[in-house]
């Protein structure tokens, strides 16, 4: 998908690998996913370190299944939970949000 994360990556998900559910986007999500995962490497650029994706796309299935948001954008590739070693959560998107847009 881009130069740091793969499509794989960005569907994985423990709770579908454990009950067998495929976590496959449609069309449509594998597109948003794509405009996701640019964005994640500017994140990626901001903080000038490596990110890790805790969740990003989930099947509505999954998303149902794990107690989601009926609304949640994870459902249509537009949303992802990430970390950065050595950062705090908060940190991050206090630091993100006012470079994002320089």
């Amino acid at each position: 998908m881009s130069e740091n994360f793969s499509l794989q990556e960005l569907c994985v998900s423990d709770w579908a690998e454990r009950n067998g559910v495929k976590n496959e986007p449609d069309k449509e999500a594998a597109k948003n996913l794509l405009l996701l995962a640019e964005k994640l490497e500017e994140v990626r650029a901001i903080l000038k370190h490596p990110i890790h994706i805790n969740s990003a796309y989930r099947s509505p299935k999954v998303n149902k299944a794990i107690g989601g948001s009926e609304t949640s954008s994870h459902q249509y590739g537009l949303a992802a939970d990430i970390t950065c070693k050595g950062f705090a959560p908060v940190t991050v998107s206090d630091f993100v949000l006012p470079n994002w847009f320089i």
